[in-house]
């Protein structure tokens, strides 16, 4: 889970305006499946529930940009985030709307790995 959240992080310059479809085209580029998603919706082993943030960043009192941020559900339902290298994991019961430093939930969507559903067919055949 924190290695998915790291790799999704990877992506973003912090100038960037259009944060979920670059979100969107990045996982794409890696032979992952996004799709939107809900809170309801289950999930298959090779799959992962994402909500996505971002924040308008100020430093210093100059606009640098939006900042991203992503939780990630876990298989027990609850919604984890990490907000920094050494800071430790936050577990919300629910996801919530608006938390932190200013962040604001964009999306919720489910990422599929299609690789491991090959491979899990491939053993049932």
């Amino acid at each position: 889970k924190y290695y998915l959240r790291t790799f999704l992080g990877r992506f973003w310059s912090r100038n960037s305006g259009q944060m979920e479809q670059e979100f969107q085209e990045k996982i794409k580029e890696t032979g992952l499946k996004v799709e939107k998603s809900s809170i309801d919706e289950k999930l298959k082993e090779n799959q992962w529930k994402v909500a996505f943030y971002f924040r308008d960043a100020v430093v210093n009192e100059e606009y640098v940009g939006t900042d991203p941020h992503f939780m990630i559900q876990t298989k027990s339902g609850f919604w984890t985030s990490k907000m920094g290298g050494d800071e430790k994991v936050e577990v919300f019961k629910e996801l919530p709307e608006e938390f932190g430093y200013g962040y604001v939930l964009q999306g919720i969507y489910k990422i599929t790995n299609p690789y491991i559903e090959k491979e899990v067919d491939e053993e049932n055949e």
